[in-house]
């Protein structure tokens, strides 16, 4: 088996954000047509998510396998209606350093108040277990979003907040997940020299 890593203006046009990522990735991934969301994630679920990422390493590592795939999950209780198949996942830690660390892309999301059919679509991708997602579901007034992502790339370095917004990516720390302007994406996608 092997994979083509060359591509030209015609597979560009004539693939899908995520067919063009399947084909040509794991590592790359458009940032047009498609939109870029940031989503803000804990420390504690980024670090077993994307431990790869991790400063220091764990005696005890997690070993979950969510932490060793191409293929995660990420859920949420926000009320967002804009993301699709295709668009870009830039995840950013909160609290300790934060920062955008991680791109990912986004294969497909259901909306659901049932535990068990959130736990069913996500499978093992997730960094959450089953009683997790029970309660989440439970709690949130609005169904609860399931995203299936591909990673795609971490950032060495990671983009701090103080870049973000100086270079007007971002007001502040998002607390939601929120859709990049245009700009925003430019400057991204020129830091990331994609």
């Amino acid at each position: 088996m092997q994979k083509s890593l060359k591509f030209s203006e015609e597979d560009i046009s004539c693939h899908t954000p995520l067919d063009f990522h399947i084909k040509f990735g794991p590592r790359i991934t458009l940032f047009e047509p498609n939109s870029t969301f940031i989503v803000p994630i804990k420390p504690e679920f980024h670090d077993i998510l994307f431990p790869e990422v991790r400063e220091e390493l764990s005696l005890f590592p997690d070993q979950r396998p969510c932490g060793n795939s191409i293929k995660k999950a990420y859920i949420s209780n926000s009320a967002t209606k804009q993301i699709c198949p295709g668009d870009n996942l830039l995840f950013y830690r909160s609290k300790f350093k934060p920062s955008i660390t991680a791109l990912g892309i986004i294969e497909g999301y259901i909306r659901s108040s049932d535990a068990n059919e959130i736990a069913r679509y996500v499978g093992s991708r997730t960094v959450y277990r089953y009683a997790d997602i029970a309660d989440m579901c439970q709690k949130s007034k609005i169904d609860t979003l399931a995203i299936k992502f591909r990673y795609v790339k971490h950032f060495e370095p990671s983009i701090g907040i103080k870049d973000l917004q100086t270079s007007f990516v971002l007001n502040g720390p998002p607390q939601s997940i929120t859709k990049l302007k245009p700009e925003g994406t430019r400057w991204i996608r020129q830091k990331l020299q994609m």
